[in-house]
């Protein structure tokens, strides 16, 4: 599972005023209830393990709400190489 926060974080931040820009309206942060264009308060987020909840605070008609989700995209195919026992220790070391 990789890390998917669900809008451009960068992006919100460097906004002025700071808000939430490029939602992904079918990723973790929509789901969890944030919107595009919503002030954005502060962001933490532990882009090494999306299992760890996100904490969004934004600003709402009624005053700033924690927004907290998993930050988990769709899992990711990888590819894993082996070391072959026949090959030359000089060219491939184990």
């Amino acid at each position: 599972t990789r890390f998917e926060l669900g809008f451009d974080a960068a992006r919100s931040q460097a906004a002025e005023p700071p808000a939430i820009v490029g939602l992904d309206p079918r990723g973790p942060a929509a789901r969890a209830g944030l919107r595009e264009g919503e002030r954005l308060h502060s962001v933490v987020a532990d882009r090494s393990d999306p299992s760890i909840p996100a904490e969004v605070v934004v600003e709402r008609r009624s005053g700033p709400i924690t927004v907290t989700y998993r930050p988990r995209g769709a899992s990711v195919r990888g590819q894993g190489w082996r070391r072959s026992p026949r090959a030359d220790p000089k060219f491939c070391p184990p």
